[in-house]
């Protein structure tokens, strides 16, 4: 599987490596008791039980949202293809994932070219780059750590086995041996480098011989649904030879349904923070008190979301006897406030490199001369150098759903992943993206953190972020796993400096390309084409997503009309936080990043002035001595009339 950028060019040899050779671990089956009584058609019904639960668990957010009226009658891109087929704006014999909407010829220019050599030469510089890591590698004598070496059961080895994971990682080999060992851990490591199995592993090993017990054993919190979800597909792949249960406890599912999941006590929990605090305020189905293991993963991200009241609650009310392990992309000073609440004396574990992003990236700028060129730069981006597996960011769900119209309507493969999406439209949306239904996933900062996609080829800013740690989790992406990826960034003069900020000592690897100014114009005639289309859709949208809310109302006057009594007689819920709580929580969150942007830019401007105008003016500083002249001698005057 290749991470490289594709070009339209057909002719480009593929240098990516093979990531599914075997060289995993060949598991002797004779002499051990545990596989003696394990036959090949239970570990088929398992897998298949496996696969079934997960769709189960789809299904059930599927169903609650359509039984809500959530789901739209129409979809974009369904009215995009309307649009198109009303119009005809293209051939119907053309395919669309061949579509090039920008011809290829000697009148691209020679910036043009020169960034698709550049891009291309990334893939040459990245082949060889390998070979000679292995050369260095063949000639060292010192033994690489195996799974064998890290004593796991064989059953899970089967599992690494499977899932084609040759060699642990180092945050896997510096966590495994310290869970198993039973000390509470504070590790940091690179978005992409395995901390999902570093403690998934460790942790099934301790309980997979353990009797049931009339509690929940592991906790494991996460601050999306989309990262519980992926967490919860990764605890299957991996306990598939060993019959550990899981619950998946997150928003969108009848509560009913996981009230019934919790109350046979599975092993683990793995939970969003809020759904997870409704149970324990709300229902009899869960208790912590017996609490064994207790895990926050991407703690950084739970407190960056405003969740520090809800994992501080959590803390509290779980075993003090508990193991506590932390894993976070960064350690920030509130991160060390929740290590000081909930751990006691933790091992820290940092496998972060001395770069902030993999070695196997490679960065480039997409410099543009005007604001106004950043939707045709996009546009040349997606049509002329990446055609499918591409994740592109944005900082807006609006600008991000206006440009999957746009895109739409230029016959590309399009789907989006932001919060205006209900939860059944996000998972569906990333799962036809991960099995390449769709070529491009439009999204904003929701899906920055932890969401794995293996055969992602680059990812593309369609602006700056607004703080380092979003940069890191957006381009770390791609080149995950030892893998290698792309990350282009679109730019104005002006926010290149930023950027070289927000790559730090990364910002040494960071290639400028450019566009033709005439393949600028021409995308930018299209783009002002399609306003009145764009215009009409999201007319339609708006109506539409009007129309839902008043059915859903009247639903809902409908069902306290008809089941009045029984509605009346339900136990009041409680709730941690109130929704006035929560929307001064988040004010207060999105002042504080306005506030340092500000600050940042206030100083930037100073700055200028004091290097390109030299001193200050003679008359503004006149001006402010008689500003402080007039403020004093009222000052003054006051004083003379209180003593009167």
């Amino acid at each position: 599987m290749t991470d490289l950028q594709k070009t339209i060019e057909e002719n480009i040899e593929d240098f990516s490596d093979n990531q599914s050779e075997s060289g995993g671990v060949e598991l002797e089956q004779s002499g051990n008791d545990f596989f003696s009584g394990i036959t090949g058609a239970f570990k088929k019904k398992q897998t298949e039980s496996n696969e079934i639960i997960n769709k189960e668990i789809t299904k059930q957010v599927l169903s609650s949202a359509k039984r809500d009226n959530l789901i739209a009658v129409s979809t974009t891109n369904e009215k995009v293809q309307k649009l198109q087929e009303k119009k005809n704006r293209f051939n119907k014999n053309f395919e669309q994932k061949q579509l090039n909407v920008v011809e290829q010829d000697e009148e691209d220019g020679k910036l043009d070219k020169e960034t698709r050599e550049k891009l291309i030469q990334a893939e040459f510089d990245n082949a060889k780059e390998d070979m000679k890591k292995e050369k260095e590698l063949s000639k060292k004598t010192v033994k690489q750590t195996t799974w064998e070496d890290l004593k796991l059961h064989k059953a899970l080895l089967k599992s690494v086995d499977d899932l084609d994971y040759t060699f642990p990682t180092k945050i896997q080999e510096l966590c495994i041996p310290t869970v198993l060992s039973g000390k509470d851990i504070l590790a940091s490591s690179l978005t992409g480098s395995g901390k999902t199995a570093a403690f998934l592993l460790p942790l099934i090993q301790k309980l997979y011989k353990s009797t049931p017990q009339n509690y929940s054993k592991v906790l494991i919190v996460l601050p999306t649904r989309e990262l519980a979800f992926q967490c919860y597909e990764m605890f299957q792949n991996l306990n598939k030879y060993t019959r550990l249960r899981a619950a998946l406890i997150i928003g969108a599912v009848p509560m009913q349904k996981q009230e019934a999941e919790l109350r046979r006590y599975p092993e683990f929990i793995i939970a969003t923070p809020g759904r997870l605090l409704d149970h324990l305020t709300n229902s009899q189905s869960i208790d912590l008190d017996n609490l064994e293991y207790l895990v926050f993963d991407e703690a950084d991200k739970l407190l960056d979301l405003g969740f520090t009241a809800e994992v501080t609650q959590i803390a509290k009310e779980s075993n003090q006897d508990r193991q506590t392990l932390l894993f976070s992309a960064t350690l920030n000073q509130d991160v060390n406030k929740l290590v000081g609440i909930s751990m006691k004396k933790p091992i820290r574990l940092n496998a972060n490199p001395d770069s902030q992003t993999s070695d196997k990236l490679k960065q480039f700028v997409l410099k543009i001369s005007e604001e106004k060129y950043r939707e045709p730069a996009l546009l040349a981006l997606c049509t002329k150098f990446y055609k499918d597996q591409t994740l592109i960011f944005f900082r807006t769900k609006r600008e991000c759903h206006k440009m999957a119209i746009i895109l739409g309507l230029m016959g590309i493969k399009v789907c989006e992943l932001h919060g205006n999406m209900n939860q059944s439209q996000r998972i569906e949306s990333f799962e036809d993206f991960k099995s390449g239904k769709f070529d491009f996933l439009l999204a904003t900062d929701l899906a920055a953190r932890g969401l794995d996609i293996k055969e992602l080829k680059a990812v593309i800013n369609f602006e700056l972020p607004q703080e380092v740690t979003r940069y890191i989790h957006r381009v770390g992406r791609t080149a995950r796993a030892g893998q290698r990826g792309v990350c282009i960034t679109i730019c104005v003069d002006y926010d290149i400096l930023k950027l070289k900020k927000l790559m730090g000592k990364d910002r040494n690897k960071l290639e400028k390309v450019f566009l033709d100014e005439s393949t600028q114009r021409n995308l930018m005639a299209k783009i002002k084409g399609f306003e009145r289309d764009v215009e009409n859709i999201m007319k339609q949208e708006t109506g539409e997503k009007q129309l839902r809310k008043a059915e859903i109302e009247l639903q809902k006057a409908e069902n306290m009309l008809k089941h009045k009594d029984e509605i009346m007689n339900r136990p009041k819920k409680s709730w941690f936080q109130t929704n006035r709580d929560k929307n001064i929580n988040k004010r207060a969150a999105k002042e504080a990043l306005d506030k340092d942007d500000f600050t940042e830019q206030n100083n930037n401007q100073q700055s200028f002035k004091k290097n390109n105008y030299g001193p200050p003016n003679k008359n503004n500083q006149n001006k402010g001595k008689f500003n402080n002249n007039k403020k004093n001698g009222k000052a003054n005057f006051n004083k003379k009339v209180k003593r009167n």
